[in-house]
């Protein structure tokens, strides 16, 4: 029972990260999933270091809302 909600958890998390703008989807795969520190997320993205942080933020915030 555990691996079914935690299969159906990872299923909502893939359709909520596909919902956001590719910005904040990037800056959130670089920065949570690919464990990147926000100035190499910056450099991979081609975007200064405080631009990814907020995308990483606002992605973040829109999430928790899509999971809540």
């Amino acid at each position: 029972m555990e691996a079914i909600h935690h299969a159906r958890r990872v299923a909502e998390m893939r359709s909520a990260l596909a919902t956001l703008p590719a910005a904040q989807r990037e800056a959130l795969t670089l920065m949570h999933l690919d464990e990147h520190h926000h100035a190499d997320a910056a450099r991979i993205a081609g975007c200064e270091p405080g631009a990814v942080r907020v995308r990483s933020h606002r992605g973040l915030a829109a999430l928790r809302e899509a999971l809540a």
